[in-house]
């Protein structure tokens, strides 16, 4: 070679060189680069991110994944792939059930994982684990850890929150049921499975007219949609006739409530107070249904007890106006009897004289059933007038056998009046004294005497006691009659009830006890009664007693003897 040869040689090799030490330059500029935008990828990722070698060596990692863990420096410096996975394992809730996963994604380093795991500081990390590959096989694995807590939260909350909504629509008092596009029942409570007798199961998927009973054309029935919002009851009522697949009118965003029937699984027909709205949960309708059949009747009944009551006021105010119309003539003819029973007695033949005592006993009977009338009127009315005074409680009882003193002989019967006439003390005291009507008590003690008399029998007794009890005076009334079975009792106070002795040869309107009853109560007492069949009856109040009286006392009669 000559010498231009070789330093034209020379010249090409260093041109090569450069140009080669050129290219290198520019592709390792390239790398970097690549590198750079490697590192600047990881950096910029929300995810804790790592990569390592088939042989558990650290190749890549991002100051998130340090931060999040908070790795010493010098660990990652080491490199030490284990060395990592013991530092995180330490800091989770269950690093059992890590370990177990990362054993067996290190078997088979091919395989994806995704997991959670909770830590110890209560915050949760997912885990996404993939292998890297180059030209298909696989030289080392990449892990992201992401934070997630906030959605986890977030979603236990929500599903705290639905399983809270499901309770309360499970646990609801009223019926709800969910309603879909095409009639059928979506969904339904508890309340719902009760009020139609089905089950939930029976009840899902069933179309809402098999238990909608409509209303007949032009009955009153067909008002129930009345006070929807967005149109008028005509229109309503003629949606509710012509959707009867729906069971109720809903249209598109509306919201009605009203009254329907529905027919329940046992054929029963119910009625229920119900609101719906459209569209309230993905097109479905919702409808909460309440049982109206209580209330409606709670309604009719209090109707019923107003007519009722009405009623008994009219009949109250007719028989009192009738009362005081009778008691005018009826007391003209009493007097003109008891004229002729006096002055005329004498001109009277036995015949005449018999038949003027007939006139006077009727009329007087009469007026007794009059004045019991009148009382009842008023007692229904609450318009009974009580004037409570200072009373001998000895000489009211003893009045009151004394009016029954004919009647008791005529019917074969004694009259016995006992009592105690001592205080808490002992002390003899002038006289028992009571607070109490006068004309009321004596009319108490002649009624309870003279059915003692009514209904006892030829030889028997009837016995008034009168006590004084701790700072109340008590009278009790005995006799020795037929008696009364429980059944009996039980009607005893009911108005008009002569408990089966209608037919009996005793006359009466069975309104005098309930007469006694209510006066004994106007003047603080309480009427109690014991009674058996065969062994008598026993009647017995007691009132307030009064101050008792500081004279000497007054001869009484002895225990067991007639008054005179």
């Amino acid at each position: 070679l000559t010498s231009r040869s070789i330093e034209n040689l020379h010249l090409e090799t260093q041109h090569a060189l450069i140009a080669t030490k050129l290219s290198l330059e520019a592709r390792a500029g390239e790398l970097n680069a690549s590198l750079a935008l490697l590192r600047a990828t990881l950096e910029s990722s929300p995810d804790c991110i790592v990569a390592t070698d088939t042989a558990n060596r650290v190749l890549a990692w991002n100051q998130r994944y340090i931060a999040s863990w908070n790795i010493p420096p010098l660990m990652m410096e080491r490199r030490d792939g284990a060395e990592l996975t013991d530092w995180v394992a330490a800091q989770l809730a269950e690093p059992v059930a890590f370990m177990t996963r990362l054993d067996a994604q290190q078997r088979l380093p091919e395989l994806e994982q995704h997991d959670t795991f909770k830590l110890r500081d209560g915050r949760s990390f997912e885990r996404f684990v993939a292998p890297q590959r180059i030209d298909g096989q696989c030289v080392g694995t990449v892990v992201c850890w992401r934070d997630v807590t906030e959605r986890q939260r977030a979603q236990e909350a929500l599903q705290q929150s639905q399983q809270r909504l499901q309770s309360v629509f499970d646990n609801a008092l009223n019926a709800i049921v969910l309603i879909d596009q095409k009639g059928h029942l979506a969904e339904a409570n508890l309340a719902a499975c009760e009020l139609l007798g089905y089950s939930r199961d029976e009840l899902l998927g069933a179309a809402a007219e098999h238990f909608v009973v409509l209303p007949a054309a032009g009955s009153d029935g067909a008002e129930r949609a009345a006070n929807a919002e967005g149109a008028d009851s005509a229109d309503i009522t003629a949606d509710i006739t012509a959707d009867a697949a729906r069971g109720y009118a809903l249209r598109a965003h509306s919201r009605q409530h009203g009254r329907l029937n529905l027919r329940r699984k046992d054929g029963s027909v119910l009625l229920v107070e119900y609101k719906a709205e459209a569209n309230v949960i993905e097109g479905l309708h919702l409808c909460v249904m309440s049982d109206f059949s209580a209330r409606h009747q709670a309604a009719q009944l209090r109707i019923d007890k107003e007519v009722a009551e009405a009623a008994s006021r009219s009949k109250s105010a007719f028989l009192s106006r009738m009362s005081h119309e009778l008691r005018t003539p009826l007391n003209a003819m009493l007097g003109f009897s008891e004229v002729l029973r006096g002055g005329l007695a004498q001109g009277l033949t036995a015949e005449q004289d018999f038949y003027v005592e007939h006139i006077h006993r009727s009329g007087a009977h009469l007026l007794t059933l009059i004045e019991e009338v009148l009382d009842m009127s008023r007692i229904e009315a609450d318009s009974m007038a009580i004037l409570l005074q200072d009373l001998d409680a000895w000489e009211a009882a003893q009045d009151a056998v004394r009016s029954v003193n004919v009647l008791a002989s005529s019917a074969e019967v004694e009259m016995v009046l006992q009592g105690t006439h001592s205080d808490a003390h002992g002390a003899n005291v002038s006289t028992l004294r009571v607070r109490a009507d006068p004309t009321r008590l004596h009319q108490v003690l002649l009624n309870l005497l003279s059915n003692a008399v009514k209904y006892n029998q030829p030889g028997g007794q009837v016995r008034l006691q009168v006590e004084a009890i701790a700072n109340r005076v008590r009278f009790v009334v005995r006799d020795t009659g037929l008696g009364m079975s429980g059944a009996q009792i039980q009607g005893l106070f009911q108005p008009f009830n002569r408990l089966g002795r209608e037919s009996s040869a005793v006359g009466g309107t069975g309104i005098g006890l309930v007469i006694t009853r209510r006066l004994v109560e106007l003047m603080g007492g309480t009427l109690q009664v014991n009674s058996e069949p065969g062994k008598g009856s026993e009647f017995a109040f007691d009132l307030e007693a009064a101050a008792a009286k500081a004279s000497a006392p007054d001869k009484l009669p002895a225990e067991g003897t007639p008054p005179a």
